[in-house]
């Protein structure tokens, strides 16, 4: 008998682009990162999101700006509480002793993210805590809990601190805390938990503190600032009164 041989397969075309080595951008540096994303909004971010059909990963929108007009942008330096065994903990707990151990995390361009662990009736950052990191250029501070000493985070020049609200009582004595700069899992505004690693971009603005894997930081960065610019453009041509229907035709945004 004839040995049949084996039908050829025939090669599928791959949709997927590649990019020239030489025309590839390669990431900047945390704060150029930071400068880049802090110009832009939160629609433009889950806008160049949709686009790629990601998720956004928007934080409990209950997490709010301190005061209106606050925004920041940066790479996570994280940190993380439990609810104490027993109350109060002892002032020379190990925990406590060591509770600056994410100070060292801290660098230009960087955003701190903290979960104080559910506990909801202390003010679990503090100013002193805030003019620490922003000294060592931290943008911000989003925080699933509350602030302490408001007013106090308002005088730090270039800052902006995100929680749920303000609390004058002191949270040492009801929390334990981790270590420093190990993935965290902060609420979630369309599903429970956001887990944030150390390195993530955080977005932060009036609408809503937004969380990038860090395989999105880039491409998205480049998406949204594209978007950015078409609606600056429109938005001054609506506003000069411009037919609609042109505007819509010449940058694709209404």
């Amino acid at each position: 008998m004839a040995k049949r041989s084996a039908p050829k397969r025939s090669k599928k075309k791959s949709n997927r682009v590649v990019v020239p080595s030489s025309k590839r951008k390669s990431m900047p540096s945390p704060e150029e990162l930071s400068k880049r994303y802090v110009r832009l909004k939160g629609g433009d971010i889950n806008g160049a999101l949709d686009e790629m059909s990601e998720e956004t990963q928007l934080l409990d929108i209950r997490i709010k700006p301190l005061r209106r007009g606050m925004r920041c942008a940066g790479l996570a330096v994280t940190w993380n509480a439990v609810l104490a065994c027993h109350d109060p903990v002892p002032r020379d707990c190990k925990t406590v002793k060591d509770w600056r151990s994410f100070y060292d995390c801290i660098h230009p361009g960087s955003v701190f993210v903290y979960q104080p662990g559910g506990e909801m009736s202390s003010g679990h950052f503090g100013n002193m805590t805030g003019n620490m990191i922003a000294a060592r250029g931290a943008t911000g501070a989003i925080v699933d809990g509350n602030a302490r000493d408001s007013e106090g985070h308002e005088r730090i020049p270039n800052w902006s601190v995100f929680c749920r609200n303000t609390s004058p009582l002191e949270a040492a004595s009801r929390i334990k805390w981790m270590e420093a700069n190990t993935p965290i899992l902060m609420s979630g505004e369309l599903r429970r938990w956001i887990e944030v690693v150390p390195g993530d971009m955080v977005f932060a603005d009036g609408d809503g503190v937004i969380v990038l894997p860090q395989r999105l930081i880039l491409p998205v960065l480049l998406a949204a600032e594209e978007g950015f610019e078409k609606e600056e453009e429109a938005e001054k041509l609506y506003a000069a009164g411009e037919d609609p229907a042109k505007v819509v035709e010449k940058y694709g945004v209404a």
